[in-house]
C-alpha cells in the first residue's frame, strides 16, 4: 500500500478535477441538447411536408371531381337535340 497513491492527492488536483468534471459535463450537455433539437426540427419538417402532402391530395381530388361534375352532360336532352336536326 505504500506504493499506491490516490488521486487527488491534495486540494488543488481535487479542484482541478472538479473543474475538468464540470467542463466535460457542459460539452456533454451541449452536445445532447443539439442533438435534441436536431431531431424536434426533423419531426417536424417531416409532420409539416406529411400534411402538405396530404392537401394537396385532398385538393387535387376536390378539383378533379368538380370538373368531372361539371363535365357530365345528361344523355337524354342532348341525344333529344341532335335528333331533332336530322330529322
Amino acid at each position: 500500500m505504500a506504493g499506491r497513491e490516490t488521486f487527488p492527492r491534495d486540494v488543488e488536483e481535487a479542484r482541478l478535477d472538479l473543474e475538468l468534471t464540470r467542463q466535460e459535463l457542459g460539452q456533454t450537455t451541449q452536445a445532447l441538447a443539439e442533438k435534441v433539437t436536431d431531431t424536434a426540427r426533423t419531426t417536424q419538417r417531416f409532420a409539416l411536408a406529411t400534411s402538405i402532402g396530404v392537401m394537396v391530395g385532398m385538393v387535387t381530388v376536390l378539383v378533379i371531381r368538380q370538373v368531372l361534375n361539371r363535365s357530365r352532360i345528361p344523355a337524354k336532352p342532348v341525344r333529344a337535340r341532335y335528333w331533332s336536326r336530322w330529322r
